[in-house]
């Protein structure tokens, strides 16, 4: 069915290329990755048969709350005449995919992966391996980050499993209006003034949840992996394989996660879940 699968490859460069928010919806340079699951045969995935020109392509998709723009599917079903059936998970994503690989269940055909990737490198075989043809993905390696690339690659650099979505250079998300009702700087330039370093975030933290019932922080782990993405060079492991977890530039990330946690400035809810998406 080479209509099925030249359709399922452009869907994926629209979907995968295009992101989740704001101005950042081009070549590739975003944070999370996706890919079609090869479990299913392409009579299945597909939901017709050889030579029926009649039905629209089925293809199903998972993604997180927020983890893409919805308007995207709808462009995708309009731009390549398809059903694409999309599925908004809530939960814990991960726990999702691994649940279902466990038990020999099908993902579906097309699924949103995070930074976790790595750990389902295990069982890369289950899924579609994209620098074979028809879908030739190392044609379009130049479109993305190498370091970003390579994390959808299995570790004998045989196979591909995702694209990339994002790189998710963000340093703060923040509610204009709440900023302002509680009487802090509001416009981005202010904001990144005032509020530039660790301290002077936990100094606000308490006006803004006193003004506004607001949190500014979600939880002690998500400081921490914010502290890390700010440590430059090596982070846990060098080039040669060495491991550096113990040493003080991690210790200085765990410290600040600490003194958040002191500072009750969390709201100590746990990422994924629907009151985190919420």
């Amino acid at each position: 069915m080479k209509k099925f699968r030249a359709i399922l490859a452009v869907l994926m460069t629209l979907t995968f290329l295009a992101g989740c928010g704001g101005g950042a919806k081009d070549t590739g340079n975003k944070d999370n990755a996706g890919s079609p699951d090869s479990s299913k045969t392409e009579g299945e995935s597909s939901g017709k048969t050889e030579g029926d020109s009649s039905k629209k392509e089925t293809l199903t998709m998972w993604y997180w709350t927020n983890g893409i723009d919805e308007g995207l599917l709808d462009l995708a079903e309009e731009e390549f005449n398809i059903d694409l059936q999309a599925e908004a998970i809530g939960g814990d994503f991960l726990a999702k995919i691994n649940t279902t690989l466990a038990g020999g269940g099908e993902l579906p055909d097309i699924v949103l992966l995070n930074d976790w990737i790595i750990s389902l490198m295990p069982n890369a075989g289950k899924f579609l391996n994209l620098l074979d043809a028809p879908y030739n993905a190392g044609e379009i390696k130049d479109l993305y980050y190498d370091w970003k690339w390579d994390m959808a690659m299995t570790p004998d650099g045989s196979a591909l499993i995702a694209l990339p979505l994002d790189t998710a250079p963000t340093a703060l998300f923040y509610r204009a209006d709440l900023f302002e009702e509680a009487g802090l700087e509001y416009e981005p330039e202010k904001v990144a003034e005032a509020y530039n370093t660790w301290e002077k975030m936990y100094e606000i933290a308490p006006v803004l949840k006193e003004k506004t019932g607001a949190y500014l922080f979600d939880n002690i782990e998500m400081i921490f992996m914010q502290s890390l993405a700010q440590v430059e060079g090596d982070q846990f492991f060098d080039r040669s394989g060495n491991f550096l977890g113990d040493q003080e530039h991690i210790k200085k990330c765990f410290d600040n996660a600490v003194e958040a946690h002191n500072q009750g400035v969390l709201m100590n809810v746990n990422n994924w879940t629907p009151e985190w998406n919420a």
